[in-house]
């Protein structure tokens, strides 16, 4: 971008921010597409969406509609603080960190103040498998609020132990030359204050487009953010409180637009949880739609029914949304069921479904962990991940397998695809997961693949291999070797040496062979590894062990890459390690394509901030589904939340979030609004009710509050659907 200086504009001077509060997200967005072609042809504008996605979607609807467009930014809010930090934390020596790296330095002083017997309220919980990941949660959100150990430490019974693990995580953030997500915030909102106090440029407009403010961090990088800039806008959903406070705190100019219009989607977006004004009795006119379905399968395949007839009414794919407040229930079932009927779909986050190659590599771990647990690794091969390489020479030396005569190659170098690096959606490459290593050598390949792994199961059972050390694999392996090669010469005086026995074992002698040049060199080097290392000589050997024993490695490399920044850290054993992995190597989340257009939209609530769609599904609204029932922090009551840290997020917030669900939801919807609920629980054979706010959509649009039974009865009769 050029550099850029408002004409007469002083350094430093607080720009003017206006903020549009409403809740529908299409007048949301005209108001920033408004502001947008308010400025001049080529000043430097910056959108700052709630996601990379939603600014992207803005930018080109404006240019969409000018002849050309120059000089505009678009970034989501870590995008932005991971790219504004990134030279100065470069000069410090230092990397962002990952939430993967978070959760492994939160093991580690887990794992220290373990040895040490230095906790005393979490003792008897600290040894569980969660108990890393809800302490990096809970640290986490200390941090961002900007609460130190010295503020915790006073309050029992939690407060001391809190304040030892905040310590010791901040310890091994520094040992490991990395900082996490509230110190990059910090850092950048420090960067860009500098900034402003010399001669850099500025923008002319920055745009928050929908972009959620939470706590102290976030806060403060926006304060810095607005020095930088001659004038902003920000748009927040009706609703969104924390944001509303955090702006006008910071003197915005705060205008909150009432929704207008009689039609049953203008009257839900006014009144919906709106305990302040009383709906009028109407009928509803068609726009809003409550239906029901026996369980979330058949919910689904009525909702591709509903899409399909919204495209027959000339709706595109793309203007359409799926919002869906409980993904792991209903990603699954939307993808079989849009799938089977024709409907093309984009999923903002992804699918996740089982990662074999993951699975395989975690396997290993286990195989290493539990004495070459010949088990283990028959668990691996079952996986279908044993590479189609396999010549000897190749597999013996410590590189990834190479043509005979070749020089091994390095293992191959995969990216972390974290948002903290500031990567644009489009350069995460997922979907490289898909493509396996190319085959090279030809000591074991018959037929362009491994010579029938499958049948290597048997044989290390056949061969009686339990582990224990590398020489009594080798030394089980080559017994069984040896009785195959009396039962070849026994086989050929009675049968003759091409008899139909003698060619049977000469097979199994040969997959015998292929399963030594294979197994043995990868035991070998799991047995050479240290009981206790740091990070950087675990991940090491794993990324060296990794083209070797999966055909798709990509998936597992690039989690091993999110691990990088905590090379330092340690020593830790295997064990540590095996559970820091297990939880991002078990499932893996697919990645979107990289254009959404032509699909229809699929996400949570949340990923619709700044977006607006023609109509709009929301399934779910049951009890336990929509709403959840919001829980404290475990390791961080809300009682001492109240006295230690009054300005961290309790149960109100909670509830209030829970509703911003619906709220967003409901305001993305421009044209018409489906919601439904599954009526059956299959797995338990039992029924479903709506939840109360499926009420209060009701009660919102048509100002009478129905009954249970009333309400089943018409979901029954809208959605007509039979479990069979």
């Amino acid at each position: 971008m050029l550099p850029y200086r408002r004409p007469g504009a002083t350094t430093g001077t607080v720009s003017a921010m206006k903020v549009l509060v409403s809740p529908s997200a299409a007048d949301r967005l005209a108001c920033a597409r408004d502001a947008v072609r308010g400025c001049a042809a080529g000043s430097p504008i910056l959108l700052i969406g709630a996601t990379r996605g939603a600014a992207d979607d803005l930018a080109r609807e404006v240019a969409a509609a000018v002849p050309a467009t120059f000089g505009v930014q678009r970034l989501s809010l870590t995008q932005l603080a991971a790219r504004t930090a990134l030279a100065a934390l470069a000069d410090q020596g230092v990397t962002p960190g990952t939430r993967l790296g978070a959760e492994a330095v939160a093991a580690r002083a887990v794992f220290d103040a373990t040895r040490d017997a230095a906790l005393g309220y979490f003792a008897p919980v600290a040894s569980t498998p969660g108990f890393p990941r809800a302490l990096a949660r809970t640290l986490h959100e200390l941090r961002l609020a900007g609460i130190d150990a010295q503020r915790l430490s006073p309050f029992a019974p939690a407060g001391s132990d809190l304040a030892w693990l905040l310590e010791h995580v901040e310890q091994g953030f520094a040992a490991a030359a990395s900082v996490d997500r509230a110190e990059l915030f910090r850092t950048a909102a420090r960067v860009l204050r500098q900034d402003v106090a010399g001669t850099r440029p500025t923008y002319e407009l920055v745009v928050l487009l929908d972009v959620p403010i939470e706590d102290a961090a976030e806060r403060e990088l926006v304060e810095a953010l607005r020095l930088s800039a001659a004038s902003v806008v920000a748009t927040v959903p009706q609703g969104d409180h924390d944001t509303i406070d955090h702006l006008a705190g910071m003197g915005a100019a705060v205008e909150i637009r009432a929704g207008t219009g009689t039609g049953d989607l203008a009257c839900l977006r006014r009144f919906l949880f709106n305990i302040a004004e009383e709906p009028q009795e109407r009928s509803l006119d068609g726009s809003l739609e409550l239906f029901s379905a026996p369980g979330e399968g058949r919910e689904c395949v009525e909702m591709a029914r509903r899409l399909l007839t919204e495209a027959r009414r000339g709706v595109r794919f793309d203007e359409m949304a799926i919002l869906v407040r409980s993904p792991a229930s209903y990603y699954g079932l939307l993808e079989h069921a849009l799938g089977r009927a024709g409907v093309p779909a984009w999923f903002d986050r992804g699918t996740r479904r089982p990662h074999p190659a993951g699975r395989a590599f975690l396997a290993l771990l286990a195989c290493a962990a539990e004495q070459l647990s010949a088990a283990r690794f028959a668990e691996y091969l079952s996986l279908g991940q044993v590479p189609a390489t396999g010549g000897s020479a190749s597999l013996m030396d410590g590189g990834s397998a190479a043509p005979d005569g070749a020089p091994p190659r390095d293992p191959p170098s995969v990216p972390s695809s974290d948002e903290v690096f500031g990567l644009p959606p489009e350069a995460d490459a997922s979907g490289d997961d898909e493509e396996p290593l190319e085959p090279g050598g030809d000591g074991a390949i018959v037929g362009g693949t491994l010579r029938a792994p499958w049948r290597w199961e048997k044989l290390l059972v056949e061969a009686a291999v339990i582990g224990r050390d590398a020489a009594r694999w080798a030394r089980r392996l080559a017994g069984k070797a040896a009785e195959l090669r009396l039962q070849i010469d026994e086989a050929s005086r009675q049968d003759g040496a091409d008899s139909g026995r003698v060619l049977g074992l000469r097979r199994t002698e040969e997959q015998l062979q292929h399963l030594q040049s294979f197994a043995l060199p990868i035991i070998e080097e799991l047995a050479g590894w240290p009981t206790t290392a740091t990070w950087g000589v675990w991940l090491d050997a794993f990324s060296r062990l990794v083209p070797r024993v999966l055909r798709t490695p990509a998936h597992v490399l690039r989690v091993l890459a999110d691990l990088r920044p905590r090379a330092g850290v340690g020593p830790i054993d295997l064990d540590e390690a095996r559970r820091v992995l297990s939880d991002r190597l078990l499932t893996l989340e697919s990645g979107p394509a990289a254009r959404r257009f032509g699909g229809v939209f699929v996400g949570t609530p949340q990923q619709a901030r700044g977006r607006s769609f023609r109509v709009v599904f929301v399934p779910g609204l049951a009890e336990r589904m929509f709403p959840q029932k919001p829980r404290e922090d475990p390791l961080l009551l809300d009682e001492l939340r109240a006295t230690a840290a009054p300005g961290l997020r309790r149960q109100p917030h909670r509830l209030a979030s829970e509703r911003l669900l619906l709220q967003l939801a409901a305001g993305a919807a421009s044209e018409r609004l489906y919601v439904s609920y599954p009526r059956m629980e299959l797995t338990e054979s039992r029924a479903r009710v709506p939840s109360f706010y499926a009420l209060d959509v009701i009660r919102a649009a048509t100002g009478r509050i129905p009954d249970y039974e009333f309400l089943e009865e018409r979901a029954r009769q809208a959605g007509n659907a039979m479990l069979a």
